[in-house]
């Protein structure tokens, strides 16, 4: 392991404290003591700090990737503590992914096919980096929020009952500022595949029928911003293995998905009701832990994750 490695897994696990101690006074938390029993901030911040200096080295314009991290591990700690995800952290992720996008543009421009996004709208990276870095960072974020905000709507149409708040698109507006178009896309349709496995583990340790989408979220968006070309290779590499399958196996897979996924949601519709009682009486007991609007002066409640 190098020097540059146990530096950043030294300041990975401050960076994770550092998020712990902040938690409480950013939701406004009765209780001020620092939350969660496990020191799995410090762990995870130490873990993402150690990848990124072995994967990116001392890259002058990878610092991004540092605040980026620590913005989702805020996100995970106030989502999983009180399922709530504040502004601060969503529209200041907003800011800080359109600054840094803008002041460090390679590594938003080059990943994926953001170049050639580029060049349609008639910029030239060469020419206009830093105007390209802008751009994608606003069309990204945009973006995000559009296509997380729709999926929710869809989904409460179909569903009868909320399946996430809108935090969670606003989440998804600060990832697409930090991944850009194609980025955000990618990370949204990543975390909805976390979430099943995520929500499953949830629902067997807490027994409620829900879970917060901002880590698998948070997780997904990390993974592309650090691994987006490899996870793209075994997609597709994946998906050739699928397409040589014979028509009728592949047809009577996408035929059984769909049925699975129909019953699934006519599921769900015939328990609306007793699930929202489940889930507004968790939310009723987790806002007891926060103090009333009026003694913090501003709610941090930006919808529920």
């Amino acid at each position: 392991m190098t020097f540059g490695v146990v530096v950043a897994v030294v300041v990975g696990a401050l960076g994770g404290h550092m998020v712990r101690r902040l938690v409480p006074p950013l939701l406004a938390l009765r209780e001020r003591t620092l939350p969660f029993t496990a020191p799995w901030l410090e762990a995870a911040g130490a873990v993402a700090f150690g990848i990124l200096a072995g994967r990116f080295g001392a890259e002058p314009g990878g610092w991004p990737l540092y605040a980026f991290t620590l913005l989702l591990l805020a996100v995970c700690a106030t989502d999983y503590l009180v399922k709530l995800i504040p502004d601060l952290l969503t529209l200041g992720g907003v800011a800080a992914g359109v600054a840094a996008s803008t002041l460090v543009p390679d590594r938003l421009v080059e990943p994926l096919s953001h170049r050639w996004l580029v060049g349609l709208l008639g910029l030239s990276v060469d020419a206009d980096l830093l105007l390209s870095g802008l751009v994608l960072s606003l069309s990204g974020a945009a973006l995000g929020f559009l296509v997380l905000d729709a999926i929710r709507r869809v989904f409460g149409l179909l569903l009868g009952l909320e399946p996430m708040g809108l935090g969670d698109a606003r989440l998804a507006a600060a990832i697409g500022a930090f991944l850009g178009p194609q980025g955000v896309v990618f990370a949204v349709g990543l975390a909805f595949l976390l979430g099943v496995v995520h929500g499953i583990v949830m629902q067997r340790v807490t027994g409620l029928p829900h879970a917060p989408f901002g880590p698998p979220l948070a997780a997904a968006a990390w993974l592309v911003a650090v691994v987006a070309e490899p996870l793209l290779a075994v997609l597709a590499a994946g998906q050739a293995m699928v397409l040589r399958l014979p028509l009728w196996l592949l047809a009577g897979g996408y035929v059984l998905l769909l049925a699975v996924a129909v019953g699934l949601i006519l599921r769900l519709r015939r328990r609306a009701a007793h699930y929202e009682a489940i889930i507004e009486d968790d939310y009723q007991r987790l806002e007891e832990r926060l103090e009333p609007v009026d003694d913090k002066g501003d709610d941090v409640d930006t919808g529920r994750s």
